[in-house]
């Protein structure tokens, strides 16, 4: 039971606690993770007629496992499971160079011979395919889309310079900084002050994981991409050199010269929270009679073919707790291991009526997670983690 009092409760009505735990176990067996997040047991009467009452989420926390983004790809009549939407360009006297980004799953993805892979999107009603293989797609470190992205980088490069040698040594790449939470673009100097120089651009959507990098917008939709120029600038003092080497690993082995051989063009403010694309977490249930909510479209696959939604058929679901991931985590620094804790107490309850007639005798309750695509997908219970969900009923007047 609570051991405080919530703001909007009157001390002379009824309320009753219900406490929820949910457990992956150690067995001695499996020692894998749960494939859902789900609470399903019959009990005695908790309340004779669930319509008496209204129900609220006193509080509920959770171990679990995410990932720190879910890879994008396009979608519509894509046929390639890991074509992403992203894209960067080399551009020079007039020519571009453009690739675009493929997702290369992380090897944890691909142990299981058992599981298949995706389905593409143009046999899965235009939209990517999350269910097949729920971990195909998952990032557990932010170093998978570096190494994407500086891929897409050296095959830009690589055309520009077969056609226009000698311009650049090497290509630009993506830097990330552990300690500081820090995207940066290290590139040779003669990118910000050659006389003759390559452009390097990367695209509105890709720009949103480089976030507050030195860059020039061009418009959206623009041709190859070329919508964020990366406006590479040697800043006063040799602020921004860059010498090769681990710079915490004690003296640089390649010590900055002047002028310096590189620069890094880095981020202004910690943007990792922009990479998550984990929107909300979704607490339901099918046996407490609270009025349904209609869900995101993409619970509904076939929907979205159908642009102007004339047929209104989303899917409903009795939503007992939706609390955006983001912002009401009362963690204080970005969450970006694969295992994380969470837990959220409202500061006032959000009371809900309870509508059915029938007494309260099983108790359903789901845990999962929403994209900022809208999808609903579980949440897994590593193993000896647990869930732990308080729900308070409180008679109506």
């Amino acid at each position: 039971m609570s051991n405080y009092k919530q703001p909007n409760m009157d001390i002379d009505e009824e309320y009753i606690y219900y406490n929820v735990r949910i457990d992956n176990p150690i067995d001695g067996v499996d020692n894998s993770t749960s494939p859902n997040c789900v609470y399903n047991k019959q009990t005695q009467n908790i309340l004779e007629k669930q319509s008496e009452y209204q129900v609220a989420i006193d509080n509920w926390s959770v171990r679990c496992q995410l990932p720190v983004f879910i890879a994008t790809i396009k979608q519509g009549n894509n046929t390639d499971i890991n074509a992403m939407p992203f894209s960067v360009c080399y551009s020079y006297d007039g020519d571009d160079y453009r690739t675009e980004l493929v997702w290369t799953p992380e090897p944890a993805s691909l142990v299981s011979t058992v599981i298949p892979l995706p389905k593409s999107p143009s046999v899965n009603n235009g939209i990517q395919d999350l269910i097949t293989n729920p971990n195909y797609y998952w990032a557990s470190k932010y170093y998978t889309m570096v190494k994407i992205i500086n891929t897409a980088l050296q095959a830009s490069y690589t055309a520009f310079n077969v056609a226009h040698p000698g311009i650049h040594a090497k290509e630009c790449w993506v830097q990330y900084d552990e300690r500081t939470g820090l995207f940066g673009i290290v590139a040779e100097t003669s990118y910000a002050s050659g006389a003759n120089k390559a452009e390097v651009f990367v695209d509105a959507l890709l720009y949103k994981y480089l976030d507050s990098i030195q860059a020039k917008f061009h418009g959206y939709n623009q041709p190859n991409a070329k919508e964020y120029q990366i406006d590479f600038e040697l800043k006063e003092g040799n602020y921004n050199a860059w010498a090769l080497g681990n710079r915490y690993a004690g003296e640089v082995p390649n010590p900055a010269t002047t002028p310096p051989a590189y620069i890094i063009m880095n981020q202004e403010t910690d943007a990792r929270f922009l990479w998550s694309n984990i929107k909300s977490i979704l607490i339901s249930s099918n046996s407490i009679g609270v009025r349904n909510t209609y869900m995101p479209f993409y619970r509904n696959p076939q929907q979205i073919l159908n642009k102007d939604f004339t047929n209104f058929n989303q899917s409903k679901s009795s939503v007992i707790s939706y609390v955006d991931y983001n912002y009401a985590s009362p963690s204080f620094s970005t969450q970006s291991t694969l295992t994380r804790d969470i837990f959220y107490t409202p500061k006032v309850y959000r009371w809900q009526d309870l509508i059915s007639n029938s007494p309260l005798n099983n108790v359903h309750l789901e845990v999962q997670y929403v994209t900022e695509d809208g999808f609903i997908l579980p949440v897994n219970l590593p193993n000896k983690a647990s869930c732990e969900i308080s729900l308070v009923f409180r008679r109506k007047k």
